[in-house]
């Protein structure tokens, strides 16, 4: 074939994806709207790794690229490593690492700014990763996933030589990573698995008198504002301390637990879509980050191996959450020290579930709930029921709760 055939060959090529990638931008709008509903999407996902898969395939076919991995970003490593990809080899998952301004991906997350370069086996910062199959892909294009100033990972996309990306693939993928931030924050997590200033006291000041027989209570004040209400007691039996401190006498079986997770999945899933509706997605992630923890396979996985070992299943669960709260604990990473408190809450949840006693607060609209312990969870909830206020006999301000 002739070189003008060639080059019209190739100027047809450009043009049809053009009209593809330009057709009134609905390509690009139909991805935003699927984006937008990544939270259903995760409910359909088995696992995290299934989510990122499921992301990477989206972004793939509405951007018409030949390439899109997932790349999340390791702060104690300072390493980002391959999570997720569409198009280069699947092996490469897990194995693909480079530090923060290595590569073209690593300085689009250095930067803090897109990267977008037609050649890119030019470049200078260029780094080529033996056993991708990336080499046939020279139009590259590197997002940074941030929430705020804080690292998160890098969306990539590569397509074969004719096929440039353009500003509104950019601008699309901007809007992509920005919608990804949040889900993907808890995804990091979940793999990063295996892998105290305090505001000052406010008094009560007593500004009335007070009949015969009654106090003013002094405490921290976490939110501003009045509330008024009658008063509703929560006097949590299953507190996550007083479950380690039980004996269980009763055995359950293998079906009981499996049947305790299901529920608990669906309690999760009616919760975060309460959430949603009534608050916002931002408050509804803390369900999201629940279950991720819940299919996380190494995690209900090692309680499972324990179960058909012999142990009784409460004792399991304790067991292994108690060890994934000591590695919580001692982390370096501030993110992972602060999920403690989740890994209790789902573990109160998921026992209250299979010794069927579980305790969560009902019916609260209006009133003001005093309890020792809340977890966020909780508080949550009771915010999508119109709680008027809360009063914690325990803990301080600066608490997850708060």
């Amino acid at each position: 074939m002739s070189e003008a055939a060639s080059d019209r060959g190739a100027a047809a090529a450009d043009a049809a994806t053009g009209q593809a990638l330009g057709n009134g931008g609905m390509e690009h709008y139909q991805l935003l709207c699927d984006i937008s509903d990544l939270n259903h999407l995760f409910r359909q996902s088995a696992s995290v790794e299934n989510l990122l898969d499921a992301t990477v395939q989206m972004v793939t076919r509405h951007l018409y690229s030949d390439v899109c991995s997932i790349y999340l970003y390791d702060e104690e490593t300072e390493m980002l490593v391959m999570r997720a990809t569409a198009g280069l080899n699947p092996e490469s998952v897990g194995q693909v690492r480079m530090k923060l301004g290595e590569g073209l991906t690593g300085m689009a997350l250095k930067e803090l700014r897109p990267i977008c370069v037609s050649r890119a086996s030019k470049h200078p910062d260029y780094k080529l990763f033996v056993g991708t199959d990336e080499e046939q892909f020279d139009n590259f294009l590197a997002v940074p996933i941030t929430r705020g100033l804080n690292r998160i990972g890098v969306l990539t996309l590569q397509r074969k030589k004719r096929t440039k990306f353009r500003e509104e693939d950019i601008r699309a993928c901007r809007a992509v990573a920005s919608q990804l931030a949040n889900i993907i924050e808890n995804a990091r997590f979940v793999i990063g698995l295996h892998t105290e200033n305090e505001p000052p006291h406010v008094p009560v000041e007593q500004v009335w008198h007070l009949p015969a027989g009654l106090e003013v209570i002094h405490g921290q004040v976490a939110a501003e504002g009045v509330a008024r209400g009658p008063c509703r007691v929560l006097d949590k039996e299953r507190t996550f301390e007083k479950l380690q401190q039980h004996t269980f006498d009763r055995t359950y079986t293998l079906d009981q637990f499996d049947e305790a997770v299901r529920q608990t999945e669906s309690q999760l899933e009616e919760l975060q879509s309460r959430v949603e509706e009534k608050l916002s997605d931002a408050a509804s992630l803390i369900f999201a980050s629940h279950l991720l923890i819940l299919k996380d396979r190494q995690f209900i996985g090692t309680m499972r191996q324990l179960i058909e070992d012999g142990q009784n299943p409460p004792a399991a669960v304790l067991h292994v959450a108690r060890q994934y709260i000591d590695i919580f604990t001692h982390s370096t990473n501030r993110y992972i020290r602060e999920k403690v408190q989740d890994v209790e809450d789902l573990i109160t949840r998921l026992l209250g579930n299979l010794l069927q006693d579980a305790d969560r607060p009902t019916g609260l609209a209006g009133t003001i709930v005093i309890a020792r312990e809340l977890f966020p969870s909780d508080l949550l909830q009771m915010s999508s029921e119109d709680v008027a206020g809360a009063v914690l006999v325990a803990g301080g301000v600066t608490g997850h709760v708060s």
